[in-house]
Formats: structure tokens, sequence, C-alpha cells
């Protein structure tokens, strides 16, 4: 009885804390729709490959770039709001076509705190499928 009430006090932690990052991410997505736009430059893009004994050998892009705010250089490094991984080199390879080095590309910044950016802001299914999942987890 002990293993199963510490079992589900796991899954209700593990769970509350996935769904509070979701909201989190939600929240960010939401706010950043009345973020200024910009122009960035990419300065670096490369595909990164992560080998996990769990989930095998998995893909992501990490993306470097500059633009300027009120005459102050920053450097951005977020994609979007959620970090996306793939099982499939080629969705990855597609993805990172998306960023050549040197091209100029829309920057989102948070003109209170304009090093907060991001070069798409995402469709927020990402965040409502991690809320969903967090759900479950809860409520096991």
């Amino acid at each position: 009885m002990t293993g199963e009430i510490g079992l589900v006090v796991c899954f209700g932690v593990v769970g509350s804390a996935t769904l509070i990052a979701g909201l989190y991410t939600l929240h960010k997505l939401s706010a950043s729709r009345n973020w200024s736009q910009g122009t960035g430059t990419i300065t670096k893009a490369k595909l990164v490959t992560d080998h996990d004994s769990e989930d095998g050998t998995t893909y992501s892009v990490a993306v470097s770039y500059d633009y300027i705010v009120n005459g102050v250089r920053h450097t951005g490094k977020r994609t979007g709001f959620v970090g996306v991984s793939y099982a499939q080199k080629k969705r990855a390879e597609a993805e990172i076509e998306r960023y050549p080095v040197n091209a100029s590309v829309p920057v989102y910044f948070n003109p209170g705190e304009p090093a907060d950016a991001v070069l798409a802001r995402e469709h927020p299914q990402a965040s409502f499928s991690l809320c969903r999942e967090s759900s479950c987890w809860v409520l096991r």
C-alpha cells in the first residue's frame, strides 16, 4: 500500500510540474502576440544529435541569431518557446533549412526585455498537448 501511495504522489508531482510548464508556455505564447518584430541575421545553425539509451537517437536544431533593438545588439538562441527534437533526422534537416547562415529572419522580442526573443511564435498545439498529457499524469 505504501508503494502505491508513493507511486500516486510521484505521478501527481510529475504531472503537476508538467502542467505548470505547459501553462507557462501558453502564457508566453499569448504574451508574444504583443511583442515587437525586428529583423535578425542567422549566425549559426547546426544539427544536434543526441544518443539516449531509452529514446534512441534524436535530432534537434541549434540556431543563433543577432538582432538590434534600440541600438543594442542581442544574440538569440531560441527558435520558439517549445524545444523540439525529432526521431527522424530528415525532419530536423527540414527545419534547419529554414535557417541558413547569414539569412535575414523576423525576430519577435519582448519590448520590456529585448533579450527575450524567438524566431517563431508556435501554434499552441504543442502546449495544449503538453497540458493534456500532464493532466493524464495528475489524474492517474
